[in-house]
């Protein structure tokens, strides 16, 4: 019989954990933060549809956060039910290592990543084209780290397999079908974060709101199931510098709101970069870090990847969770970190995307459907039918995402120091290469296009007859900054975070 022997790591980020099964051992080691819920049959950090004293989190997709669950003589791994987070593996000789967080695994397996390796964005972007089809292997010194999403892994004691994930299909017949279930998730999901039984409730419940659809409608379902108590976050601008605060929004439907900068993570005097990058090396949420202080103990509401379930245009997602970005993924080892639980409404039911899509194309959504490039009419009708007028939002397409390929972007001044001076410290991993690698002459990419930012072309735009010159060194810098610069952020930040993970014993 199986149980789990549990070893209480105070140092650790609060929701991170990490399980050890050695072959034929009726004993699971459990390394675990501060807020990690544990007991004889379960351990989670995690919330879901249903009722936390039985700790049926292994039998819905209701689920957000992970954890772990006895039955049956078996132990099933839970992964989160959006692709916003995820269960990292790694089987050896003497068992597995099951964590919640990457760099706490190759912690505790002493493992490295390849430092020259110019693939981890499209590696760990891959995850867009569904969970059938992403790149499901990380390579490190000391073997294959598997990437879980979605679904579930069973431990019998022998090996380690995939388990889909349990769920019922759903009836989204019509639009009332669809809203009522998400309503009736949001409820479910409200009760049990905050349960008398649990030792560390989760007591707000956050949520974000921009000018556009998704964050929106996710903040005015929050309100329609009950959640009195949510706080509504809005970023004042878009990455491109317009107004993209959700205020007048919540404002009216009677939500407290905070309202942030967009870039105040660049006021940051720590490598706050490093927990984003760490979990996905595209990140594009680096502006939740000046959200910091509201998220602890909460959780978070979102509308990531609304673009794919709620857009009006057809198309055949089927059940593999396509998307369009990876957007909310770079929130999965910060999440820890911070302790808050991450749950992405428009991932509810989304296995059912084209039944989803089917509503935002029938006859009873023609009057919210706008037309257009930007048209969501399931975000649309909910925010109209709680009394948000058509003209204040959804008008044009807008993202607060923070990109990492431009001069203006690339780290705050502290984390460029400390990545150039790990470039330097690996300069040597590069000449041991077949091929001429960009380690090789960092220096000069240092020197022209990180280290002196006047190397931006905009002042070119007024100067006639030099039209060609703006887009080749618009071309210069995406090639060297995203290409050659970018592309090494992940083992740099691999390496600080792992730092997190040390055990006083």
């Amino acid at each position: 019989m199986i149980r789990f022997r549990y070893i209480h790591v105070p140092c650790w980020p609060p929701l991170s954990w990490l399980a050890r099964g050695r072959y034929a051992s009726t004993t699971i080691e459990v390394f675990h933060g501060t807020r990690v819920e544990i007991s004889d049959e379960w351990f989670c950090e995690a919330t879901w549809a249903g009722d936390f004293e039985l700790g049926g989190f292994d039998q819905t997709d209701i689920v957000a956060g992970s954890g772990a669950r006895l039955r049956d003589g078996k132990v099933v791994f839970v992964a989160s039910g959006s692709t916003a987070d995820r269960l990292h593996s790694l089987k050896t000789d003497a068992g597995v290592c099951v964590s919640n967080s990457l760099p706490c695994l190759l912690a505790e397996v002493e493992a490295t990543v390849d430092p020259c390796y110019e693939g981890y964005i499209e590696d760990f972007e891959s995850i867009i084209k569904g969970i059938e089809k992403y790149q499901r292997v990380l390579s490190t010194s000391t073997g294959s780290v598997d990437l879980t999403y979605f679904d579930n892994l069973l431990w019998d004691g022998r090996a380690l397999s995939r388990q889909a994930k349990p769920g019922e299909n759903h009836n989204f017949a019509s639009f009332v079908h669809y809203r009522d279930f998400l309503l009736k998730c949001i409820q479910l999901i409200s009760r049990d974060m905050a349960a008398s039984q649990r030792k560390h409730p989760y007591t707000k419940i956050v949520s974000t709101c921009s000018s556009g659809y998704d964050s929106p409608a996710v903040t005015a379902l929050v309100k329609q199931a009950g959640g009195n108590e949510v706080l509504a976050l809005s970023f004042d601008k878009s990455r491109d510098g317009d107004d993209d605060s959700g205020k007048p929004i919540a404002e009216r439907l009677g939500i407290p709101h905070v309202i942030l900068p967009q870039d105040g993570w660049r006021r940051s005097n720590a490598l706050s970069e490093v927990p984003f990058i760490a979990a996905s090396p595209g990140t594009r949420d680096l502006h939740f870090k000046e959200a910091e202080d509201y998220l602890s103990h909460s959780v978070l509401f979102s509308g990531f990847r609304g673009g794919a379930v709620w857009d009006k245009v057809p198309r055949e997602l089927g059940p593999t969770l396509m998307r369009r970005d990876d957007s909310g993924l770079g929130l999965s080892e910060y999440r820890l970190w911070i302790g808050f639980l991450h749950c992405p409404i428009t991932f509810l039911g989304a296995r059912q995307c084209n039944d989803i899509n089917a509503i935002s194309n029938s006859c009873e959504m023609k009057p919210w459907d706008i037309g257009g490039d930007y048209n969501k009419p399931i975000a649309r009708r909910i925010l109209e039918e709680a009394g948000i007028p058509r003209e204040i939002f959804g008008v044009r397409k807008k993202a607060a995402g923070v990109f990492l390929h431009s001069v203006e972007n690339f780290l705050t001044p502290l984390s460029r120091k400390d990545f150039q001076d790990w470039l330097g410290e690996h300069r040597e991993h590069g000449r041991k290469r077949s091929r001429i690698h960009p380690f090789l002459w960092i220096g000069i990419v240092n020197n022209l296009i990180i280290r002196h930012s006047y190397i931006r072309f905009q002042w070119v735009k007024n100067l006639r007859g030099l039209w060609r010159l703006p887009t080749a060194m618009a071309k210069l810098e995406r090639k060297y900054v995203r290409n050659y610069v970018r592309r090494y952020t992940f083992p740099w930040a691999i390496e600080h975070a792992k730092s997190r993970y040390s055990r006083p014993f």
